[in-house]
């Protein structure tokens, strides 16, 4: 692995307990949604380890980050479920 992928792996591993309590609290707000807290946190960290220089962010930066991809996550789930 390169030494970006290392650090992100690291922050998201850092950031893994408080984005499950928010995906836990997304998944309460719309109880048609699709995913478990941690299969929509996984879901999420695929679509950011696409992206290794999220590294270089401050920790805050990080997790608001990861909860817009946890949400295009369930937006994406509803187009598919609507169309």
């Amino acid at each position: 692995m390169t030494p970006d992928r290392d650090r992100l792996d690291a922050a998201f591993v850092a950031a893994y307990d408080e984005l499950r309590r928010v995906a836990a609290h997304l998944q309460h707000q719309d109880p048609r949604a699709t995913f478990d807290p941690t299969g929509l946190v996984n879901e999420a960290w695929i679509k950011l380890s696409r992206s290794p220089e999220l590294a270089d962010t401050s920790p805050l930066h990080f997790k608001r980050i990861a909860v817009r991809a946890m949400r295009q996550v369930l937006v994406e789930s509803a187009r598919r479920r609507h169309s």
